[in-house]
């Protein structure tokens, strides 16, 4: 009987981890001062944007959302297969959110995605890409 609750539980513990998955959360901010435009090139997760009114700054927060890969791997996963970038280019603000996804295979179940929140300048102009 031990040994039945004890499979149990670890069965619940993976399917956990499983569902659920591991979360890092990340902020990029970058000057708005000479910025008329922001390019968003984005993939899975969802895009929340506000424009407020005076704000001097981009901010973004993400959240990286990774299931199906042990706890002790996911740093390694994050290096090597999310991209995740706020950069200037001449007067347009560019941010990447990309996920390799060539990592993932139809035999395993392995998710990622990345959730945006941002606040820009209410003048700015955007240009999305929203490949979810």
């Amino acid at each position: 009987m031990k040994t039945k609750i004890l499979l149990l539980i670890m069965f619940l513990l993976l399917l956990w981890a499983i569902t659920f998955g591991y979360q890092l959360e990340k902020e990029l901010i970058l000057s708005a001062k000479g910025i008329d435009q922001l390019k968003i090139d984005c993939e899975a997760g969802f895009l929340k944007i506000k424009g407020v009114e005076n704000l001097e700054k981009i901010k973004v927060k993400a959240t990286i959302v990774v299931r199906g890969i042990k706890e002790s791997r996911v740093q390694s996963f994050i290096d090597k297969h999310i991209r995740l970038s706020l950069s200037k280019k001449s007067s347009k603000a560019v941010l990447i959110s990309e996920i390799n996804d060539s990592f993932f295979s139809f035999f395993r179940r392995r998710e990622a995605l990345i959730n945006l929140l941002i606040e820009v300048p209410a003048h700015l102009y955007l240009d999305i890409n929203d490949g979810s």
